[in-house]
């Protein structure tokens, strides 16, 4: 399940399935709670190899409604009206933000964190080996990684092999660069079980006993 907000006037093919909102508001709610993977794990349990409107329509939404690592960014300097700064620019900041939803979608829907971990751990097997295998240097970029998807990104293995274990300071090879320069050193992965309950305790004590809203 792959969702995107496009602005009005955009055209797809059939193989994309596209829908407007009577409240702006909808837009971001659905998009949070697709980009989850509860509710990726709703849409794998249906069978089906498509995705239509009854299915979308399956989409529970949520009411109303930290992580200390500085890599994660802040949402504090965002404002209304869309700026260079928006965006999540770098992959550290765009996984935490993944990690968020999934938790807040947890939460909108009443389930546990074990029922949230269960069902990465059952489902998502993919996912798990790109996790343990994807590393992050201190800006946040990823300098190595295995996922299919990110081809081109970061380092080759063998060259992974020769600056694993660079510490602070350590002068790397001319070749450990991306296009914003050297990588930095030390480099580490991911634990997504232990930042989705962190965040999911987080949210949960932010929110209170939720009660998910019904289409």
């Amino acid at each position: 399940m792959i969702a995107a907000a496009v602005p009005p006037g955009v055209a797809h093919i059939h193989g994309c399935l596209g829908f407007t909102f009577a409240e702006a508001h909808r837009v971001l709610e659905v998009m949070g709670m697709t980009a989850s993977l509860t509710v990726d794990f709703l849409f794998k349990t249906t069978g089906k190899t498509n995705l239509h409107a009854e299915e979308i329509g399956q989409v529970p939404l949520p009411g109303p409604l930290l992580v200390p690592d500085p890599r994660a960014g802040t949402y504090a300097h965002l404002t209304p009206e869309w700026t260079w700064d928006t965006p999540l620019r770098t992959p550290f900041e765009r996984r935490q933000a993944l990690v968020e939803l999934d938790a807040l979608a947890a939460l909108s829907l009443d389930m546990t964190l074990d029922e949230l971990l269960l069902i990465y751990r059952v489902q998502f097997p993919v996912l798990q080996q790109y996790e343990r295998e994807t590393f992050y240097d201190q800006r946040g970029k990823i300098v190595f990684t295995v996922n299919r998807g990110l081809s081109g990104v970061g380092v080759t293995r063998a060259q992974w092999g020769e600056i694993q274990h660079a510490q602070a300071g350590d002068t790397l090879p001319e070749w450990a660069v991306d296009q914003q320069g050297a990588f930095v050193a030390p480099f580490d992965a991911c634990d997504r079980e232990a930042d989705m309950a962190q965040a999911y305790e987080e949210f949960r004590g932010r929110t209170g006993p939720r009660t998910t809203t019904e289409q």
